[in-house]
Formats: structure tokens, sequence, C-alpha cells
């Protein structure tokens, strides 16, 4: 029946059919009303009143219904799931029709040849005006013909073998040709209905392909304008070398207010010169169609006259008729920019300028290539700052990048172009010199030290710095570059270990010296992690009373070697290496362990002292740890003690003295150690509220044999009284010495003569017996 392809268009067609239906019903319903009141009317001839009661009485039945379905269809909302159903209903209708006059036909056919002919022939004019009315709906045609012409083929059959008369037979080949006729008829012209249908169909979506592709293009062009416009890509075209469209990318990167100061502007205005020859045999290329796609990094002028790096890729395109081209650019500048940066600082130190450690040694290796062949001598000085932490921490970190960045600019100035100066590390300096002689780089090492030395104004402040520096010599001292520096690095230590301000040439031996030290280095950090150390006890003795009155605690480290390291030999690098901090919170939490099991078990409780350094006087989470370790602990501080070396007290005055009234203003004892040793003013005993000063032991062993000693040793005692101050002397090892201090009237002493450091078992041992 249908001509389109799928399911969804077939009920698109019964929905363009449904209503050709129900608009010609009107005219079928009142051809139908006309021909059976015809029949009707004669009915009296020929049948009876009841039989036409009947019959008539159907009709009206079959065609209210009929109507009614008329009047909904019109009344309902036009789609097409109620398109197909009125369909299906109207050819439920044109069939409940059929049968009606089928009923007529057959079972209320009149009983004379005369009625029997009129009611034939008034059926037939209802077949052929159906025809007309049903021809969008091939289905309600067959049903309404098949349906009316059956029952009365059948009737015409039986009649004309009952009767034997011939006019039933006539009347029965007339029937048959008539339906099928009305049949093929309505088939051929339903078909042509349908497919008039379907190409109405297939041009009206033609139609809306058409205007949907035309709607898509000029979405595709608006989003084409779009792209181009708001591309973070710079786009120009260009027509016989002049800019004819430009987006606002490429007006932002070209420095341009509007699209008015480049349009119409020579191209090659905005490239820089160097690149303006390639750039023509590029787009001469382009106009031939050969390498449309090659990117191209190059230089673009901006209107401000700056230079910015591109990349650039061309096509040739069609525009406004002529053809064109269309270059994309990229402004790569930031990129090219950060690649230089990144370069320059895999060879060169950030603060200073100068060449990092990496691009030194490559240097060290072609000058030794070079001296080589010139036979001259190869020197490298390597220089550590002095203090420079110091510095740090009382002028801050600023202050200290000020300085180096100014010390590296003196250095400079005074070295020559032949000469390499790096920055190896944080306070590190190496020089690369190559010279004739090797007194030369003597004279040149003294001249830097000296340079270094002088004072560095910052701000308005006078900054002082001194250096230790190592030399190493090509060829005397190593073969390649590696080994030179770890030389004049080796040097540098030993210098270092001698004296501050102090010049070293490496030695064989050095090196020995420094793999051993890099080894306890290595040991130490393993041992505060897994907190190899232990405490020892040296007991302090009342020259008045002759009993012991405290005890300092002193820390050993038991190395994995079995041997005991005493601090003497390890602090220093727990200091060099920001360990100190780490260490003296494990001697802390040891100490105020071992005081509170003194104390559960009843002995007897004496103020013990514990030694701190200007690392953690410095360091104001320490202080906090160190509170917080005696609330913890619950340690009753009348029996502690805290020793400060004088040099770390002095170190910075101010803050010291502000953490040790906070200390004592928890009750514990201060102490300062080593008193005597390198400071004249003594004005800041004054300043400061201390319990007791220790007497360095360098005092105290040349008592007796040196009268400097002595008068130096009274005038301490007599000081520290007059501010009423106690006084300790440690390091006492000899009764005369013991003899001597309780004679002039020192308050403690400690030391060999009366125990050695004790461990804790014998420490209570020694308290029992003492």
């Amino acid at each position: 029946m249908f001509l389109l392809s799928n399911y969804q268009n077939e009920k698109k067609l019964i929905a363009e059919i449904t209503p050709l239906l129900y608009k010609n019903f009107p005219m079928g319903f009142l051809a139908s009303l006309i021909a059976s009141s015809v029949v009707f009317w004669d009915f009296p001839a020929f049948a009876n009143i009841k039989t036409d009661s009947i019959w008539l009485l159907i009709f009206l039945c079959v065609y209210f219904f009929r109507w009614f379905l008329f009047f909904w269809y019109k009344a309902s909302k036009s789609n097409i799931t109620l398109q197909i159903y009125h369909y299906t209903l109207f050819i439920f209708g044109s069939s409940l029709s059929g049968c009606l006059w089928a009923l007529l036909g057959s079972l209320f056919m009149p009983h004379n040849l005369a009625g029997q002919t009129l009611t034939l022939f008034a059926i037939s004019a209802i077949i052929g005006g159906g025809t007309h009315i049903l021809n969008a709906s091939f289905i309600a045609i067959f049903l309404f013909t098949t349906i009316i012409t059956t029952p009365i083929a059948i009737y015409l059959y039986i009649q004309a073998t009952q009767t034997g008369q011939l006019v039933y037979v006539l009347i029965l080949i007339y029937m048959c040709i008539y339906s099928i006729y009305i049949i093929i008829g309505s088939y051929i012209s339903n078909k042509l209905l349908l497919k008039t249908i379907t190409l109405d169909y297939e041009k009206d979506k033609i139609l809306e392909d058409l205007l949907h592709s035309e709607n898509q293009l000029q979405e595709s062009e608006q989003q084409y304008r779009q792209i181009v416009e708001f591309s973070p890509f710079g786009i120009l075209v260009v027509s016989k070398n002049i800019i004819q469209f430009v987006n606002q990318a490429m007006m932002t990167m070209l420095k341009a207010n509007n699209e008015t100061q480049l349009l119409g502007k020579n191209f090659f205005d905005i490239v820089h010169p160097a690149y303006r020859s390639i750039k023509r045999i590029r787009m001469d290329n382009l106009e031939n169609n050969e390498n449309p796609n090659d990117i191209l990094s190059e230089k673009f002028i901006t209107l401000d006259g700056k230079i910015i790096e591109v990349n650039t890729r061309s096509a040739r395109i069609p525009y406004n008729g002529n053809f064109a081209i269309q270059i994309f650019i990229e402004n790569i500048s930031e990129m090219v920019y950060s690649i230089k940066r990144i370069t320059y600082l895999s060879t060169h130190d950030p603060l200073t300028g100068l060449v990092n450690r990496n691009r030194f040694e490559e240097i060290i290796g072609k000058l030794i290539n070079l001296t080589e062949r010139t036979h001259n001598v190869l020197g490298i000085i390597y220089i550590n700052l002095d203090k420079m932490k110091n510095i740090n921490d009382i002028h801050g970190l600023e202050m200290g990048d000020l300085l180096l960045q100014q010390i590296s600019k003196k250095i400079l100035t005074n070295t020559r172009k032949s000469d390499t100066v790096a920055r190896i590390s944080g306070d590190e300096f190496a020089i690369a010199i190559q010279v004739e002689k090797r007194t030369e780089i003597s004279e040149f090492a003294n001249k830097i030290k000296q340079i270094i030395s002088e004072p560095h104004l910052i701000a308005n402040i006078s900054l002082f710095s001194t250096a230790c520096i190592g030399i190493s010599i090509f060829p005397d001292d190593a073969k390649n570059s590696d080994q030179l520096l770890k030389h004049a690095f080796v040097a540098m230590h030993a210098a270092k270990k001698e004296r501050i301000n102090n010049i070293h040439f490496y030695t064989g031996g050095l090196t020995t010296e420094i793999i051993e030290k890099g080894a306890l280095e290595s040991d130490l950090h393993k041992a505060i992690l897994e907190n190899n150390f232990f405490l020892v006890y040296q007991p302090k003795i009342s020259l008045e009373t002759k009993r012991i009155v405290g005890l300092e605690a002193l820390v050993r480290w038991q190395h994995t070697s079995g041997d005991i390291i005493l601090p003497v030999n390890f602090i220093p690098a727990a200091e060099e290496l920001g360990l100190i901090i780490q260490l003296t919170k494990l001697i802390v939490n040891n100490l105020f362990e071992q005081m509170n099991k003194w104390k559960s078990n009843n002995f007897l409780l004496y103020k013990t002292s514990v030694n701190l350094t200007a690392y953690d006087l410095r360091d104001i989470d320490f202080i906090d740890f160190f509170i917080n370790a005696i609330a913890e602990h619950k340690i009753d501080t009348r029996f502690l003690e805290i020793e400060i070396t004088e040099s770390a007290l002095i170190e910075n005055l101010e803050q010291s003295s502000s953490i040790l009234r906070k200390l004592k203003s928890l009750g514990i004892t201060i102490s300062i150690d080593d008193f005597g040793t390198g400071y004249s003013s003594l004005s800041y005993l004054n300043y400061l509220q201390i319990d007791y000063i220790k007497i360095d032991k360098s005092f105290i062993n040349n008592t007796i044999v040196d009268s400097n000693s002595d008068i130096i040793v009274k005038a301490i005692i007599a000081m520290a009284h007059q501010l009423k101050i106690k006084v300790i002397a440690e390091g006492v090892e000899t009764e005369n010495q013991y003899l001597f201090l309780r004679d002039h009237g020192c308050d403690q002493v400690q030391g060999f003569y009366i125990s050695k450091p004790l461990s804790t078992h014998d420490l209570e041992d020694f308290i029992r017996k003492y």
C-alpha cells in the first residue's frame, strides 16, 4: 500500500490521508442518506412495514455513529498518533456502512424482481459514490465494496439456482464486473493519490533539508567567525602582501588598539627584517600550493617597536573572490624566554649570576686541556665565607643575599676575563685562575681574602666577613676537574679547622681526614635517629661543706663500632650539619626520664645541669619544647640548672637575656660556662640575672704554675662575689688546685680530683659512699 520505505514514514502518510477521508465524509453521508431515502420510500410496495422499520433503525444507528466519529475527529488535536487512531475508526465506520447496505441487499431484499433491481442499482450507486469519498484509503474502498457485494452476490447466486431465471445471472455478472471495476479503478486512483502525497512529502522533506543545510551553513560560518575572532592564536589574512583581516588575539599580540591600525598595512612591516626574505619565499610557495602547512619560527615587530618570538603556519584560502593567505600566529616569547632562562639556570647561579658548580667543572676541564698545551699553572681557589650564618640570623636572609651579591661583584671586579668565578653553594665560591707561576696564585688568593675582609656597606649597615680559602694546583694535586675541585674543598676545610680568615694549600694527607669526617657525619645522622646516646654525670662539691651539691649531665655517643665518642668529637659536626637542636632534645628527654626514675626510687635528688648551645637559644621552637618537656615530665625546677657558654650568651645578648629571664621565672638556675674566654667586657653580668659562673678549666690548669692565671682566677672569684654570683671551678684535677680554690673562696668545684663523669649506676654507688 505504501510507497515510503519505513514504518515511521508510513505513519506520517496515514496522518496525511486521514484528513482527506474526513473532509469528504459529509458529502458521502448526504449521498447515502438520499439513496437510503429512495430505497426506503419504495420499500412499502415491495416489502412490509416491519422489515422496513428494522432496516431504517439500523441505518440511523450506523450513520449517527459515523457522524459522531466525524465531529469527534474535528474536535481532536492534530498529531500523528490521533490521526492514525481516527483513520482506524474511519475504516471501522466504513465497514459498518458496507454491512448496512449488504444487509439491505441480502436479508431485507424485496421479493419482487422490480424491487430487487431497484435496490441493487441503488446499492451500485452507493458503491460508485463511495469510491470518490473513500478514494484516499484503498483499504476503506476494498472493505466497503467487498462487504456490500459479497452477501448480495451470494443472494443472487441462490436466486439464480432456485428460480432458474436468467435475469439473476445477468445481475450477478453485472455486480461482479462492477465490483471488480470499482476495486481496480480505486486501487489505481489510490496509488496515484498516494504517490502524489509521497512526492509532496518528499518535496517538503527536500526543502526542509535544504533549509536545514542552509541554517547549518550559516551556523558553521558564524561558529567559524567566532572561533577565528576569539581564538587564542593570532590570525591574519594577507592578499598581495596587504593585511585584509586581523582577529582580536593578533591585535593584542601586536599592541594594536583597533583593527584599523593594521588593516591595509603591508604585512612585511610587522615581520622582523632578518626573516623577511624567508617569509617572502614561503608565501610565494603558497601561491603555487607548495608546502602549505610548514611551521616557521620567526620574529614579529609590535606597533610599539618590541620584538616577539612567534611560530607561524600559513594556508592558501579563497577570500572575497580572490586567493589569499591565512596565517596562524602563536606567540612563543614566554616559552622562548623560559627555555633560555632554564638553560641559563642550568649553568648559572640565580642569585649572583656566577656560573654554577656543573658549569665550573666543565670550564676546569677545558682549562686543563689548555694548560697542558701552554705549560702554565692552573689553580683552583675554593672560598668559604666565615660567619654567614650569624649574619643571616642577626640581619635576616635578605641582607645575607645582598652581602653574597656584593662580595661576588667585588671578586669579579678583581679578576681577569680569562679567570672564571663560580658560586658552588650557599656561602662557598671558587675561582679558576691560569698563571705562569705558583706564587701568583698565592698572591691572588691573599688579594681575594683582603677584599672579602673589607667592610661591606649594605643599607647603611657595615657587614664584616672573612674567608677560609683552600687551593689545589694542576697538575700537582689532581689530573681532572672533579678531583681538582674536591682537593681545593679539602684544603679549604683544613684552613677552616686551623683558624678563620686562613689560606691553605692542598696536601695529600688531608683527603683521609676529610673522608673520616664524612663517615662521622653519616653515622651521626643515623645515631640521632636511633638515639644511640647516653648520659654520664659529674658531681659538684661544695668547698665549704665538702658535700655533693649538684651534678652536670654530659652526653656520650655509643658508636656502632663499640667505641664511646666524646662530645668534643661530634658536637661541632652536629652544629655544622644542623643536627644540634635534635641532639639537645634527645639529651633533655633522657635527663628528665632519669630524674623521674630517681624520684620514683626515692633517690636523693641533686640540682642537675644540662648544657645548651647558641643554636638552642636562637631557636624559639626549642625553648617552647624545653618548657613543655618540663611540664610533661613534671620536673621540679629547683633541681634543674642550664649551662650556657659565654660565647653563646654574648652572640645575641638581647635575645639571650629575654630567654634567660623566661627560664628563671620558672625557677631554673642559670650558669655561664667557660667564663673568661675571649670577652673583655663584663657589663652583661649586671644586665643578666646569673646564678653561677664556671671558671674555664684552662685557667684552673695553669694555677700554681702561672702567676697570671692565679691572678685571673682570684679576680673572677672576687668580682662574682661582689655581684652576688657564686663561682664553680671545672677541670680540678689535683689537690693543689683544690686547695688553692678553697683558700680563695671558690664556692664549688668539679673535676677528676673529685670524680670523673659516672654512669647512672656508678653515680649512685659514689653518692652512697661519699
